[in-house]
């Protein structure tokens, strides 16, 4: 997986001398100082799409919308409009929402709390009580706000990889060995940031696309 990273961050450094990723396969660029003097948001997004297929032979997602967050909900080549965002997000299932995982959807339906526009109706005060300083975030997304920059050199917090394998590996052995080598790639990327870690999560993904993980 090494390989395709730097194949993408390429495809993207081509395009923006700053830009954000925040998955292999998610990123918000700044379009504003693209280098190719593109002025389009959405044609930026198609022309990074099709960098990353003819580098790399994969399929890249790509929203573009007024923010981090709208523009990171999007999937496919999906442009959300100012006037198209309080809609969208009203409809979007809570477990959609970015930095909202299992866990946090699970609590926030138990207090009827579904989609974005469930979200929305509850005032901030009581956001905060329930979830104290994420409560605010819950808030302002809830209204398709979010202000947070783009910041290209944030400090890393984890390091990993990950392969999808077609076929599906079907038998024990292969996994091992699949294992171990996503394990020698870990390792190696530890080494080449000079860092260590202190929690080790494993991520299994079925053909029918459900996901274990395990701490």
């Amino acid at each position: 997986m090494a390989s395709i990273q730097i194949s993408i961050r390429c495809a993207c450094d081509y395009l923006h001398p700053k830009r954000w990723v925040a998955f292999l396969s998610k990123f918000c660029p700044d379009y504003w100082s693209n280098k190719l003097g593109i002025t389009s948001a959405t044609a930026i997004a198609r022309e990074i799409q099709q960098a990353i297929q003819r580098e790399t032979q994969l399929t890249a997602s790509a929203g573009v919308s007024i923010n981090k967050f709208l523009a990171k909900v999007a999937s496919g080549l999906t442009l959300i409009l100012t006037d198209e965002t309080a809609a969208f997000v009203e409809a979007l299932p809570i477990e959609k929402f970015p930095g909202i995982g299992p866990v946090t959807a699970s609590k926030l339906q138990e207090r009827g709390i579904y989609t974005g526009r469930d979200l929305k109706a509850r005032p901030e005060v009581e956001l905060v009580q329930q979830f104290r300083k994420v409560g605010h975030y819950y808030y302002e997304v809830a209204r398709a706000r979010d202000d947070r920059p783009v910041n290209p050199n944030r400090i890393r917090k984890s390091v990993g990889a990950e392969i999808s394998f077609d076929p599906d590996l079907d038998d024990l052995e292969t996994m091992q060995e699949a294992l171990i080598s996503i394990a020698q790639t870990v390792d190696q990327r530890l080494k080449k940031h000079q860092t260590r870690g202190r929690t080790l999560t494993l991520k299994l993904k079925f053909a029918d696309y459900q996901q274990r993980t395990r701490h």
